[in-house]
C-alpha cells in the first residue's frame, strides 16, 4: 500500500508511539499531534460470563477521512490479520477494564478510528475472527467458537476524530448477542435420575460477518453448531432471578442480524445435553439483539416446555418474553415514542404526562407504574395492551384516557383518592376497551366509558361509602358523540362500599346500552345497578344484591336470566322516582327475584310497563301496599309454590313463593 511521505513518517512514529499504560488514569499529552485514547469497557460489567476481563488483547485501525476514505486502506493497522504490507504497530492489553493508548497523528487532519478487542492470542489458528481491513469488517467462523467459555467475547467501537492533542474518551460495545440457558430445578433432575454435565447447542439461522461502521451484522448461516463442552460451574451466577436461583446449561456468543425494526429473531435453538445426538429442548422464535443479552429460563428439567426469555440490561438492554425492559422515565417515554413493546424492569414515575401514538405492550411485571397527578392518554386508533401482575397507580382525575383501543389483561389500576369521579379507566367516545383481567379500585367510578367497553373479568371495587355517586362502573351519554356508548359485561367482581355499582345514565339525550351475561355485582349501600334513560338494557345471567338489586328510571330493560336479590328494597324498581316523563319498560322470561317480605319484589310505577313470561318470585307486589299486583302477560301464569323454593344466592337465604310460567 502507497502512503504519502508524510503519512509514512506518522505512521512509522506510531511504532513508538502506541503505548499499553499500567495506570487506568489518561496519559499526559505533551503536543498538539498527539492523540491519547482512554478505552474502557461498560461499566456495569460483573465478574461473570459477561465481565470483558477476559477480552485483553486490543487491536487498533485508523483511516483517512475525506473523499475516497470510504475504501481506503487503513494508515496504521495493528490487526493480526491485516495483510501483510500494512504497517503494523504493536497491540495494547487492557488494566482491568481500562487502557490508554497513545498515536501521533498529523494535527488538525480528521481520521475514523477502530478498535477491537478480544481473548485469542495474536496470529494463530484459534482465533475465530478475521478482519478484512479494506471493508472494514469482520468474518466468524462459528466452528472455532466454543459454547460455555467467555473466550469469544469481544468489544469494538469506529468513529471519527480530528487530531488535536486532546484524550478521546473510548467506549466499547459488543457485536454479539450473548444466548443463556438456565433452570431452576437441576437438583430436582438429579434426585429424579438426571444429572447434566455438559450440553450443547445449534442455531437455526446466524449472521456471520459484522461491519464496524455500520454496526450491522449480514449474512445467513445455518444450523451453526457449538460443540458439547462442560457446563459452567454451580457458582456462576445466572444473569436473572434470584441468586443461586437458575443453573447455567448452556452460553453462547453469537452475531444476529437486524430483523424486524433493530431486533432479530433466531428461529429456532436446540440444546442438547451429556453428548446426545438428539436435542433435550427446542425453544423457537427467541428475540436477540447486538450487545443484548438474552435469558431462556425457567423449569427447563423436569418440564422443558416452560420457559421464559428475556434479556438482560447489562448488554445495553433488555427484553422480557420479547419485550423490551425500561426502568426510567426516560426509558419509558423513549419506547412509547418508537412504539415498542416493554416490561417494567423497575418502578417508574411520571412527572409528564403521556401520550401513545404507536401500537405497543406495556407488561407491568411485578413492578409500579406511577402515575402520579399526570395521565397516559391512548390515542384515538392506537391499539394498546397493558398486561402482567404489577400496578398502575396514581391520583388524577383520568389516569389513564383511552381513545383507541385499549385490552387490559392483568395488573392493578388504584387511583388513591376519593374525590368524585376519579377513574382508573376512562374510556372516551369513539374508544374501545376491553378487560381480561385485573384489579381496578378508586373512591368513587374507577370505570368510566362513553365509548365500547367489553368486561370479562376482573375485580371492581370503590372505597367511599358514598351513597350517592360511589360508582364502579359508569357509563355516561351526555352528547351525540357518546350517544352509543356500551358496555358487556360477560364475568367480573363488582363491589361498591357506597351506592350503586353499576350505573347506565343518559344525561343529555336518551341512549346507552347494557349487555350483561355475567358476573356479580353488588352494593353495600343502594341498588346494584341503576339506569336512567337508558332504552337498551339486556340481562341473561349474573347475581346483583344490595339494598335494592336493580332501579331504572325511563329504561328498557330485557332479562332473561340471574340472581336478583334484594336487602332491604326492591329486587326491580321500575320508575321509582315517578316522573310523569318517565316510561320504563321490563320484559322478563326468566331469573330468580327475592326481596324481605315488606317490600315487592317488583316495584311497577304507574308510568312503567312490566311484561312478565317467566321468573321466580317472592310475591306479586306491584308496590307496597299489598292490594295490587303485577299483570301476567296472556297466556302466562303466576302458579304458587308449595313449598316455597328456598336457595342461597350470594350468601342469602332466599325464598320463592312464585313461579311465571306458561298455562
Amino acid at each position: 500500500m502507497k502512503q504519502s511521505t508524510t503519512l509514512s513518517l506518522f505512521a512509522a512514529a506510531a511504532l513508538f508511539g502506541l503505548a499499553s499504560c499500567s495506570s487506568d488514569e489518561p496519559a499526559v499529552i505533551t503536543g498538539n499531534g498527539a492523540e491519547t485514547f482512554t478505552i474502557s469497557l461498560p461499566t456495569e460489567l460483573t465478574r461473570d460470563f459477561n465481565d470483558g476481563l477476559s477480552a485483553k488483547n486490543l487491536y487498533i485501525a485508523v483511516y483517512p477521512k475525506g473523499e475516497g476514505s470510504a475504501t481506503a486502506s487503513p494508515l496504521i493497522c495493528s490487526f493480526p490479520t491485516a495483510l501483510a504490507n500494512e504497517t503494523l504497530i504493536s497491540g495494547a492489553t487492557f488494566n482491568g477494564l481500562t487502557a490508554n493508548v497513545t498515536i501521533q497523528l498529523v494535527k488538525d487532519q480528521s481520521y475514523d478510528v477502530l478498535f477491537f478487542a478480544e481473548s485469542y492470542t495474536d496470529g494463530t489458528d484459534e482465533c475465530p475472527y478475521a478482519f478484512t481491513p479494506a471493508t472494514r469488517s469482520m468474518k466468524v467462523t462459528y466452528g472455532k467458537m466454543a459454547c460455555n467459555s467467555d473466550a469469544p467475547d469481544a468489544f469494538y467501537y469506529h468513529g471519527e476524530i480530528k487530531a488535536s492533542g486532546t484524550n478521546h474518551p473510548i467506549e466499547l460495545r459488543r457485536p454479539f448477542a450473548q444466548i443463556n440457558i438456565g433452570t431452576d430445578d437441576y437438583d430436582t433432575a438429579v434426585k429424579a435420575g438426571m444429572t447434566v454435565t455438559s450440553s450443547a447447542v445449534t442455531f437455526s439461522n446466524l449472521a456471520d460477518t459484522f461491519d464496524f461502521v455500520t454496526g450491522a451484522a449480514t449474512g445467513n448461516a445455518e444450523n451453526v453448531e457449538f460443540a458439547n463442552a462442560d457446563i459452567p460451574a454451580a457458582s456462576q451466577p445466572f444473569p436473572t432471578g434470584a441468586a443461586g436461583q437458575y443453573r447455567y446449561l448452556n452460553m453462547a456468543y453469537v452475531l444476529v442480524g437486524t430483523g424486524t425494526g433493530d431486533q432479530a429473531v433466531i428461529n429456532s435453538v436446540q440444546m442438547s445435553l451429556n453428548e446426545a445426538t438428539t436435542p433435550f429442548a427446542t425453544y423457537t422464535n427467541i428475540p436477540a439483539k447486538t450487545n443484548f443479552q438474552t435469558n431462556i429460563y425457567g423449569s427447563l428439567l423436569t418440564n422443558k416446555e416452560n420457559f421464559t426469555v428475556t434479556i438482560n440490561p447489562a448488554f445495553g438492554g433488555a427484553y422480557n418474553n420479547g419485550l423490551l425492559a425500561v426502568a426510567t422515565e426516560d426509558d419509558f417515554k423513549a419506547a412509547v415514542a418508537a412504539g415498542k413493546d416493554i416490561v417494567l424492569a423497575s418502578n417508574v414515575s411520571l412527572t409528564a404526562p403521556v401520550t401513545i401514538e404507536k401500537p405497543m405492550t406495556i407488561d407491568l411485571g411485578t413492578k409500579t407504574l406511577n402515575i402520579g397527578s399526570q395521565s397516559i392518554t391512548n390515542a384515538a386508533g392506537n391499539d394498546l395492551t397493558i398486561q402482567g401482575d404489577g400496578a398502575v397507580i396514581g391520583t388524577v382525575r383520568n389516569m389513564i384516557q383511552n381513545n383507541g383501543n385499549l385490552t387490559v389483561k392483568g395488573g392493578l389500576f388504584s387511583v388513591s383518592t376519593s374525590d368524585y369521579f376519579k377513574t382508573a379507566i376512562s374510556n372516551n367516545a369513539g374508544g374501545t376497551c376491553t378487560i381480561e383481567d385485573g384489579t381496578f379500585t378508586s373512591g368513587r367510578a374507577p370505570m368510566y366509558n362513553q365509548g365500547t367497553m367489553v368486561i370479562n373479568g376482573g375485580s371492581f371495587t370503590t372505597t367511599s361509602n358514598n351513597s350517592g355517586d360511589s360508582y364502579i362502573l359508569y357509563n355516561d351519554v351526555i352528547d351525540q358523540a357518546s350517544q352509543n356508548a356500551n358496555i358487556t359485561v360477560n364475568g367480573g367482581t363488582f363491589t361498591s362500599l357506597g351506592g350503586p355499582a353499576l350505573m347506565m345514565r343518559s344525561s343529555g339525550m336518551r341512549g346507552g346500552k347494557l349487555t350483561f351475561n355475567g358476573g356479580t355485582v353488588s352494593a353495600k349501600n343502594g341498588y346494584a345497578v341503576n339506569g336512567q334513560y337508558c332504552p337498551d338494557m339486556t340481562i341473561t345471567g349474573g347475581t346483583f344484591t344490595g339494598g335494592g338489586a336493580m332501579q331504572v328510571n325511563a329504561c328498557t330493560v330485557n332479562i332473561s336470566g340471574g340472581n336478583f336479590i334484594a336487602g332491604n328494597f326492591y329486587a326491580l324498581g321500575l320508575d321509582i322516582e315517578n316522573h310523569s316523563s318517565t316510561n320504563s319498560v321490563a320484559n322478563i322470561s326468566g331469573g330468580y327475584f327475592f326481596t324481605t317480605p315488606n317490600f315487592a319484589t317488583i316495584y311497577c310505577s304507574k308510568s312503567a310497563t312490566a311484561n312478565i313470561t317467566g321468573g321466580y318470585f317472592t310475591n306479586l307486589f306491584k308496590d307496597n301496599n299489598k292490594n295490587t299486583t303485577w299483570p301476567i302477560a296472556e297466556g302466562y301464569e303466576a302458579a304458587q309454590l308449595t313449598p316455597a323454593l328456598t336457595q342461597t344466592i350470594a350468601g342469602v337465604q332466599c325464598s320463592f313463593n312464585y313461579q311465571v310460567k306458561a298455562k
